[in-house]
């Protein structure tokens, strides 16, 4: 018994099976985990020592150099990347692709044994422990921006600026109501600047003191101690004892007993001519700037709370737990942070979104939606032309039907909703719906032939089951060899086989029962002309008298071409392979490039500034303000007075979180920054973003501008190649 006559047969039992497939694939769309990405494992670790006041061959000999030695005695380290430069040593580890996240965790352990035992000879020669990281791949799903709003319609006295330590009490107090989120992940605070005590004395009279540096350090040392006072246990209960003597205010800092006068009479800090104050540390860490949307202007740049085209900033990054849904994350923190603003937050504090996943994912699945509508209606409109309304009905309705029960089949290969994903249903949205219109086509051919309608749904099914069969297999072999891909690109492209091999084998087996029963159901043998042909008919007097005479018309004209054709095969080959080799020279010759992971059409790119090894944070500062108004100016739409340029975020002496998967930030380092740059038109971007580039190699000196584009696919690093001075002289 064939799959045809099966169907028709036990008609119930293929209802109720396709209403289960219809509701497994809703419930499974409706739970699926969503995201912008898939998960994939990142293979990659850095290692970053730290060595205030050294140069950076001697830190590449003493510390990355014996680092990498140690690193690479492990199997699975396939290769080892360093940068080293003045105070600080950074060593990227690369694993072999054969290592899967089951035993990933295992590696990492054993790098970090590695390190562990070389850390104490690095710590005798002064430099800090060595910090293994293993996560600075994950992904922010959300980076917000919190920032002091300037109203100048209120006075200065009114409207005080915050400083940097109420600026991080704020934005903590929201960090902290984020982390309780259920699908948050974590939650950390960029931007925000170290506090430190300084101990400052006239150098003439710290000539006349009798003590010197060390002798003051071993005092604070022995007196800023926190040390357990142990348990005291009476009859009352169990008391613990807790020593004084840690500082924990300036003042008493002010009172640190550093000598006897007399004998007897306690000298303290305060009497000897040293002051001691609490600020931050100078120069800074890092720095942030924020230009909102509503002060992008040629306004310099203040100060925290001053009127200006930026101002100083905290950001918070906030990573989503595996297996839950962005979209309504996103959903969560923008309620959270309306309820914020009308309870507890400042008036005049503002908290932005500058990086957005919910939103994206969102429009991706939009898209995908739009498409989809698009086919139907496509379909609809070309089969109902073509042969009649009934027919169009059946075909149509095998698209929704193959994508719902597809979508559930896929969710059992841990398939999620996220890019690659939405991009092969979009793929497999031309390709599923030809084995519906086979069977449509020849059941509507049996019944213009006088065959029953159950006759014709059996035989024309079962027909064309087999060809079609064929060919669908064909296609799903074409995709199937991306599931060999090794390493992370073959983890981030793996449900593109997988969701466009599942769809076209439900499209055949769909397509041989339950289209085939409502072609039994709903198709008819035709009565009259169809659109088209009834449409092609009324203008006959259009074509040459020949072919209008002629019987068939329109038929008669494709048979005669047909026949040229074949009568003519070798001027048929050849004028194909001159299409294919100019096809093929288009490509050849850069007019049409190829990308395996293309840019993405997005509302964002990046523009990383690099200073000459030495610069201090200042003179990035500068720098990164000079870029900031060239890139607002550059953005002003001369076509309507329009900007393009949304808002900037700004960091300066690292990269900020990585907040998309493609994007390697870099290392902290004085002498570079990072805009995060926000446009208002995504069609527009990468315009703008060449356009800054070649403004700021003429406008701009003394530094690096890179514009860079956000890219699909897994991190890759840029090839750099070291050229030596005796080459460069020569």
């Amino acid at each position: 018994m064939s799959l045809p006559e099966f169907t028709l047969k036990n008609r119930a039992i293929v209802q109720c099976a396709l209403a289960v497939g219809l509701l497994w694939g809703v419930i499974a769309y409706v739970t699926s985990p969503r995201s912008e990405n898939p998960e994939f494992t990142i293979r990659t670790c850095t290692i970053v020592t730290r060595w205030q006041g050294q140069t950076a061959e001697k830190i590449e000999d003493l510390v990355t150099g014996e680092i990498e030695k140690a690193v690479d005695t492990v199997d699975e380290v396939k290769r080892l990347r360093s940068t080293t430069t003045a105070g600080q040593s950074v060593v990227f580890v690369d694993l072999e692709d054969e290592n899967g996240s089951a035993e990933i965790d295992n590696v990492w352990d054993t790098i970090r044994a590695k390190v562990d035992a070389l850390t104490p000879s690095l710590t005798r020669l002064g430099a800090q422990t060595p910090v293994v990281n293993t996560d600075f791949g994950d992904t922010a799903a959300m980076v917000l921006v919190v920032y002091q709003r300037f109203d100048p319609a209120r006075m200065d006295d009114e409207q005080h600026p915050y400083t940097w330590r109420e600026l991080e009490v704020i934005s903590d107090q929201i960090k902290d109501e984020i982390k309780r989120l259920p699908a948050v992940a974590t939650a950390e605070l960029h931007g925000v600047q170290d506090e430190a005590i300084y101990l400052e004395c006239d150098a003439g009279h710290w000539s006349r003191i009798d003590l010197t540096i060390s002798e003051l350090q071993s005092l604070l040392e022995q007196r800023n101690t926190v040390a357990p006072g142990g348990v005291v246990e009476t009859e009352h209960g169990l008391f613990g004892v807790n020593p004084s003597g840690e500082f924990n205010t300036v003042r008493e800092i002010e009172r640190l007993v550093v000598g006897r006068h007399g004998g007897n009479v306690p000298v303290y800090l305060r009497d000897i001519g040293i002051s001691v104050r609490r600020d931050y540390r100078d120069p800074p860490r890092v720095m942030t700037r924020y230009r909102p949307a509503q002060d992008a202007d040629e306004h310099s740049v203040g100060a925290v709370g001053s009127p200006g085209a930026s101002v100083n900033c905290l950001s918070i990054s906030l990573t989503m737990k595996s297996g839950h849904i962005v979209t309504a994350l996103g959903t969560d923190v923008r309620s959270l942070l309306a309820r914020l603003k009308q309870t507890s937050l400042p008036a005049d504090i503002e908290v932005t979104v500058v990086t957005d996943q919910p939103s994206d994912v969102q429009d991706e699945v939009s898209g995908f939606l739009t498409n989809l509508y698009q086919a139907i209606a496509i379909v609809i409109l070309v089969a109902f032309a073509l042969i009649g309304l009934r027919v169009a009905i059946v075909m149509a309705a095998s698209i929704p039907i193959v994508i719902i029960v597809s979508f559930g089949v896929v969710r059992c290969f841990g398939v999620h909703v996220e890019q690659i994903s939405i991009a092969a249903f979009i793929i497999s949205l031309g390709m599923l719906v030809d084995c519906a219109i086979e069977v449509c086509d020849n059941v509507h051919r049996l019944l213009e032939g006088g065959k029953d309608r159950r006759q014709a749904a059996i035989e024309g099914t079962a027909q064309i089951s087999f060809p079609v069969l064929i060919a669908t297999l064909t296609t799903i072999f074409a995709f199937l060899p991306m599931l060999t891909i090794p390493g992370s690109s073959g983890e981030f492209l793996y449900s593109l086989p997988v969701v466009v091999s599942t769809t076209l084998a439900v499209s055949w087996v769909l397509a041989m029962t339950v289209t085939c029963l409502m072609a039994y159901l709903l198709m008819r043998p035709a009565h009259g002309r169809s659109p088209f042909v009834w449409a092609v008919d009324a203008c006959r007097f259009l074509l040459p008298r020949k072919i209008r005479d002629k019987r068939g018309g329109f038929e008669s004209m494709y048979r005669s071409i047909c026949l040229r054709a074949v009568r003519n095969k070798f001027i048929t080959v050849g004028l194909a392979l001159i299409a294919f080799v100019s096809a093929a020279s288009l490509v050849v010759s850069g007019q049409v490039g190829t990308e395996f992971f293309p840019n993405t059409e997005r509302d964002q790119f990046v523009v990383d500034i690099y200073l000459p090894e030495g610069s201090t944070i200042r003179q990035t500062e500068q720098t990164s303000k000079q870029v900031e108004s060239l890139l607002v100016s550059l953005g002003r739409d001369e076509a309507d007075g329009g900007l393009l340029v949304r808002d900037v975020l700004t960091y300066v002496g690292e990269g900020g979180p990585r907040f998309y998967m493609s994007l390697e930030t870099e290392q902290p380092a004085p002498n570079y920054a990072m805009l995060l740059v926000n446009t208002t038109d995504e069609l527009r971007t990468a315009q703008l973003a060449d356009r800054l580039r070649v403004a700021a190699a003429s406008q701009i000196s003394g530094c690096r501008v890179v514009p860079r584009a956000l890219s699909m696919g897994p991190p890759a690093r840029c090839r750099l190649i070291r050229l030596r001075r005796s080459v460069l002289s020569g």
